[in-house]
């Protein structure tokens, strides 16, 4: 799938015009006249956030009032809040020494009478100043609409203000719709039927109403997801590719939660959360992949994918990034800790990608490049696999080495002693990597090298005395016993050889560890239900067999009878 945003240099057009637009009219404009402009677009894509920055860097602060409906509940919290707003404290001081009368209303805390200073304001006080008046959709019950767009109009009119009403696109319609009640009766026939509409609020239709009267512009706010990241865009996040956060968007299918800048702005503080922690050291696909998962998780999508950035399996830092995107904290040390594993395996994997492009340029220019002669192509090769002789087989794979020296064998065979002793050297050290903790081989690709290295006698008895001694497990080692049984059902897999390693202890062993340690029989017990619930053909099979038959034997001892047949009568049943 092709991003919108990919191969596409995005200019706004839309932003620009609408600050030229607004700088003209409440700005540029010098006549004396007042002015309304009506700012609207849908809910959640940045209107205040634009206008407050817009505001910001147009006017002086004293110059600019932003009034929220929100929590207002009576219109004189409405006048005190513009008076605070533009009269600093020497216009303050002046304005009490010329009104001695208002003055002693500002000092005894702006009473109910503030509308007094409302009403001694003159054009010249606002001479200079716009008045932004938002959130209209959540106007308090105890706050007139009527009475604020009343007084909205008498600031255009008789105090020549300049204004700008934020609304969102029929969120008053949506909010007196909440408010309809309906009463329902049911017909002769048993069907519901509506018998009127009672309309609590009709919010809307006044608005309307008064709209037609005061807006002198009606303008629009309707951003590309691109013009509101730049608004509130983090660039000291150093880890963050931000066409990375702008392609992310482009999957995001809900048109206003693609511009959603409350979204926007939640995303970028939980990735605040990680500035400190992720170094220039940090393998940059770590740091995508971290990116992606806090995107998806707040914008709630699901399929992503891109031509353009590479990503890691970050499942080990998962519980973290959950964290942090649900309680807004990242516990540091142990994240750290977590993370430099990681980059440390990543960055490994980056050197074996190199050497693999490596191996594949040598024998693609062997087989396509006539000049490229076959004993600098054996010489070559051999100086490569001998540089990385302890994991080439695992960077090529045992099949794919084999047949490398065989062509060296062919190609060079003045060589070829040379190049067959090296193979059983570089096959032993990929024999020493086939340990019972490389969980990471899948079994099927460990029994296809099997059957590859009994075809070498000398590989095949140096692989089975290694077999030999890792199957010995150490019998005083209980926790190595316990994290074997622990490990599977964390994992979701295991390896063949946790079979063999685990089926080797004896039932006597079982019955001495499950004597000597609690957490042991807790483990065996919680090891052999989840084996219980395979149908058919159960892996573990004779360890499960060997932990029942040591708590059977244990239960005959009085003193663990009551204890362990409970257990016993757990796995007899359905059996």
């Amino acid at each position: 799938m092709m991003s919108e945003f990919q191969n596409q240099k995005y200019t706004s057009k839309q932003i620009p015009i609408l600050k030229q637009q607004l700088t003209q009219i409440l700005k540029e404009n010098t006549e004396k006249d007042g002015v309304v402009v009506s700012l609207q677009g849908s809910w959640g894509i940045g209107k205040t956030f634009f206008w407050n920055d817009f505001a910001e860097h147009s006017w002086n602060e004293n110059a600019h009032v932003y009034i929220s409906l929100f929590g207002k509940h009576k219109l004189d919290e409405i006048k005190k809040q513009i008076v605070l707003k533009v009269y600093d404290a020497n216009k303050v001081a002046n304005f009490i020494d010329k009104n001695p009368i208002i003055g002693k209303i500002i000092e005894t805390k702006w009473g109910v009478d503030v509308s007094m200073v409302a009403n001694a304001f003159t054009k010249e006080t606002f001479e200079g100043v716009v008045l932004c008046f938002d959130d209209f959709e959540r106007i308090s019950p105890n706050l007139s609409i009527t009475e604020v767009l009343g007084f909205i109009s008498e600031l255009k009119e008789q105090h020549k203000c300049k204004i700008v009403l934020i609304n969102n696109n029929d969120s008053l319609k949506e909010h007196d719709e909440a408010n309809h009640s309906k009463t329902i009766a049911t017909d002769e026939d048993g069907n519901p039927k509506e018998l009127h509409i009672t309309t609590k609020t009709n919010n809307q239709g006044i608005f309307d109403k008064f709209s037609e009267k005061i807006i002198d512009y009606r303008l629009y706010y309707e951003p590309h997801p691109k013009d509101n990241l730049a608004l509130v865009k983090d660039e000291s996040l150093e880890f963050v590719s931000w066409e990375l956060v702008e392609e992310l968007l482009s999957y995001v299918n809900d048109a206003n939660k693609k511009a959603n800048i409350r979204l926007m702005k939640q995303f970028i503080s939980k990735l605040k959360l990680f500035e400190e922690l992720l170094s220039k050291e940090t393998n940059e696909r770590i740091s995508h992949s971290i990116v992606q998962m806090i995107f998806k998780a707040i914008f709630e999508i699901k399929k992503f994918e891109s031509e353009s950035f590479a990503f890691a399996n970050i499942s080990s830092l998962k519980p973290h990034i959950d964290t942090a995107i649900k309680k807004h904290y990242v516990e540091k040390e142990s994240f750290i800790y977590e993370l430099q594993k990681l980059n440390d395996q990543l960055n490994k994997n980056n050197e074996t990608l190199k050497v693999y492009d490596e191996v594949k340029e040598k024998y693609d220019r062997f087989l396509y490049e006539l000049a490229y002669s076959d004993k600098s192509f054996a010489e070559e090769f051999y100086t490569l696999f001998e540089e990385h002789k302890k994991e080439i087989v695992k960077i090529v794979s045992a099949i794919s080495f084999k047949w490398y020296i065989e062509l060296m064998c062919r190609v060079d065979k003045e060589n070829e002693k040379k190049y067959k002793d090296f193979y059983i050297e570089a096959m032993k050290y990929y024999i020493d990597t086939l340990d019972l903790n490389n969980t990471n081989i899948p079994s099927f690709v460990v029994e296809e090298d099997i059957n590859l290295l009994s075809q070498n006698a000398q590989l095949k008895e140096y692989y089975e005395n290694k077999r030999a001694s890792q199957t010995q497990i150490n019998l005083s080692d209980i926790n190595t016993a316990i994290r074997l049984m622990q490990k599977p059902k964390e994992q979701s897999g295991w390896h063949p050889r946790d079979e063999e390693l685990l089926s080797s202890i004896t039932v006597a062993q079982h019955k001495e560890w499950m004597i000597e340690s609690k957490e042991y029989l807790q483990t065996c017990f919680d090891f052999t239900r989840w084996v219980k619930g395979f149908a058919g053909n159960r892996p573990f099979e004779t360890t499960y067999e060997n932990i029942l038959e040591a708590i059977k034997e244990l239960a005959k001892d009085d003193e663990y009878k009551n204890k362990l047949e409970l257990m016993i009568d757990f796995f007899e049943k359905e059996k």
